[in-house]
C-alpha cells in the first residue's frame, strides 16, 4: 500500500527554516512593520536560524517511524507546529510528560478527512499505546483529485462564491458540515477500539483556547500554549 498522500508529502526527507505561513515573506513583512518588527524582537524571535523544520521519509515533522513503544499525535497547523521549534510542539512536550514518545502526525492546514486518514494506515503500522487527537476546523474538508493525491479546501470559499445549487445548500448549513465532523470523529474511535486503543481528542477554541499566537508567524500557538495543550491531554490520559 502506498504511503498515504497528504500536504507535506512533497516536503519528504527535507529540513528547512521556513514553513506555510512562517514563510521568509511573512518575516520581512513583520520586520518593515515597526509594531510586529518590535513584537518578533521582544518574543526572542530573531531570523531564519530559529527553528528548523526536519521532515521524515513519510512527510511527517519528526524523526524515522520506528518500532518503539509510542502515542500518535494527528490534528493539522497547532498540532505541527507552524512557527515555533520541534521540541515545542504539544507532541513533543506530551512525549515528556508521559514518557511514551508521540509521533507527530499533525499536517498543517489538514482537514478532518485528512487526520482519518492519516489515522487509518498508521494507527495499524505504528501499533501506539493511545492516540490524542486535536480536531481541524471543521470548516475543512478534503477530496481526492487524482490517484492517491487529495487536497483540503475551506468550505467557507465555496459559500462566499456559489450563490445557488450543491454548494451553497451543503456547505451553506452548518448541519452539514457539523455532521461531517462527527462523522470522522466516530470512525476514527472505531478504528481506536477495534486496535483496543485509548483515544483522546479536543477541539480548539470549544475544549482549548490558545493562550497567545506568539509563534513565529505572529498566527499560531506558541511553546506556552503547546505546553497547555500537552497537559490537557496528559491529563484526560490518565484520567
Amino acid at each position: 500500500m502506498l504511503i498515504p498522500y497528504h500536504e507535506n508529502f512533497n516536503l519528504r526527507s527535507t529540513t528547512s527554516n521556513w514553513n506555510s505561513s512562517d514563510s521568509e515573506s511573512t518575516w520581512v513583512t513583520h520586520q518593515n512593520n515597526p509594531r510586529t518588527a518590535k513584537k518578533l524582537a521582544y518574543l526572542g524571535w530573531s531570523g531564519a536560524n530559529d527553528i528548523t523544520y526536519s521532515i521524515n521519509s513519510h512527510g511527517f515533522r519528526d524523526v524515522e517511524f520506528d518500532n518503539r513503544q509510542c502515542g500518535i499525535a494527528l490534528g493539522c497547523s497547532f498540532t505541527f507546529g507552524v512557527g515555533i521549534k520541534q521540541e515545542h510542539t504539544w507532541p513533543a512536550q506530551l512525549s515528556q510528560m508521559t514518557g511514551t514518545y508521540v509521533w507527530n502526525l499533525g499536517v498543517g492546514g489538514a482537514s478532518f478527512d485528512t487526520a482519518f486518514r492519516l489515522g487509518k494506515y498508521y494507527i495499524g503500522k505504528l501499533a501506539p499505546k493511545f492516540v490524542c487527537l486535536l480536531i481541524p476546523p471543521m470548516s475543512r474538508f478534503e477530496h481526492c483529485v487524482d490517484t492517491n493525491k487529495y487536497t483540503v479546501t475551506n468550505v467557507h470559499d465555496f459559500v462566499d462564491t456559489d450563490k445557488q445549487g450543491f454548494f451553497k445548500e451543503w456547505f451553506g448549513n452548518s448541519e452539514n458540515i457539523e455532521s461531517h465532523q462527527e462523522k470522522n470523529l466516530l470512525a476514527i474511535k472505531q478504528m481506536c477500539s477495534e486496535y483496543s486503543i485509548p483515544i483522546v481528542h479536543f477541539c480548539p477554541l470549544d475544549d482549548w483556547e490558545p493562550k497567545n499566537q506568539n509563534a513565529r508567524d505572529l498566527l499560531h500557538p506558541d511553546q506556552e500554549s503547546n505546553i497547555g495543550m500537552a497537559t490537557m491531554f496528559n491529563n484526560k490520559l490518565h484520567s
